[in-house]
């Protein structure tokens, strides 16, 4: 909430101590990571996918209970 309200700028650790990212690159390795990732992911059930990906943007309406 800090960072949204805020509207401080952080950096790419702070980023990543927080949890807003899950992973960090050198400029130069983040396409190579990025497409290394969607290939994983594109071996992957394509119904599954969709169904993984449906889970979490539900999430986003659900209180903690």
């Amino acid at each position: 909430m800090e960072f949204i309200l805020s509207g401080n700028n952080i950096s790419a650790d702070e980023a990543l101590k927080s949890g807003l990212v899950s992973k960090v690159f050198e400029p130069e390795k983040l396409l190579s990571e990025a497409i290394a990732l969607g290939n994983i992911i594109a071996g992957y059930s394509e119904p599954i996918v969709a169904m993984a990906k449906d889970c979490v943007n539900q999430s986003y309406n659900l209180t903690l209970d």
